[in-house]
């Protein structure tokens, strides 16, 4: 009897070892990202749009990988320029336990992520582009002050960058752009932290998608951002598509 049941034990650690062993980090600990996806409903500077709607969000899919991971994740979605506090909406799936969790529930529920999620970028490309502002930073700060900056967080806004708003109109450098990051550098982040300032942002990483880039106002005010953003720990990437 004695025997017996040390063979069970033995094979029970030997499960354990065998699940630890080819499950990966993701599939054994669930965990639950945050993704904030701003679109630029403002006047741009250029005629290329980057946000293509659904299109955006099947890419967006792609990179997430619900379909074989356990991870939670909250999918907002937001406007910039269409009001200096924007309107928020979120698609949220819940993380997964690999143990115990039902595999049907999870696929029910990445379904109905999806599905809300479909729904949020549809409102989003129905937007018309013609706001006179776009308060970029606001924007951004509100949407950052919404989630739980302890997980990790993304951010992929589809603007042109550049800020014009009550608070900052980097418009008027249109002339001498290369200012935004030399001269001007300091009055504008002044500025900006008068009206809103942003926590640290060790666990963000922020994508700005801004086409049009041969236009040196475009240039350097996603300079501005990489700069600005940085110096508060956040890992800035430009880049002309997503």
């Amino acid at each position: 009897m004695k025997l017996t049941k040390f063979k069970v034990w033995g094979c029970k650690v030997g499960l354990i070892l065998w699940l630890i062993t080819y499950l990966t980090i993701d599939e054994i600990y669930a965990q639950i990202e945050n993704i904030i996806v701003p679109h630029d409903v403002s006047e741009s500077l250029t005629d290329v749009k980057s946000f293509q709607g659904v299109e955006t969000l099947k890419d967006l899919l792609v990179e997430l990988d619900v379909q074989h991971s356990n991870k939670g994740v909250n999918l907002y979605t937001t406007t910039i320029g269409e009001n200096p506090i924007p309107e928020v909406r979120v698609a949220e799936l819940s993380e997964h336990d690999p143990w115990f969790g039902s595999s049907s529930k999870r696929r029910a529920a990445i379904g109905a992520f999806v599905s809300k999620a479909k729904s949020d970028f549809l409102w989003l490309a129905a937007k018309d582009c013609d706001e006179r502002q776009t308060n970029f930073y606001r924007t951004l700060a509100h949407s950052l002050s919404l989630v739980d900056l302890s997980l990790s967080t993304t951010v992929i806004t589809f603007s042109d960058a550049v800020e014009v708003s009550s608070v900052v109109s980097m418009a008027q450098f249109v002339d001498n752009p290369s200012d935004i990051v030399n001269d001007s550098y300091e009055d504008i982040v002044q500025s900006l932290e008068a009206d809103a300032r942003l926590p640290d942002l060790s666990n963000v990483k922020i994508i700005i998608v801004a086409p049009g880039q041969n236009n040196d106002l475009i240039l350097y005010s996603c300079r501005f951002w990489k700069k600005f953003l940085g110096s508060k720990n956040a890992d800035v990437v430009v880049q002309a598509s997503f």
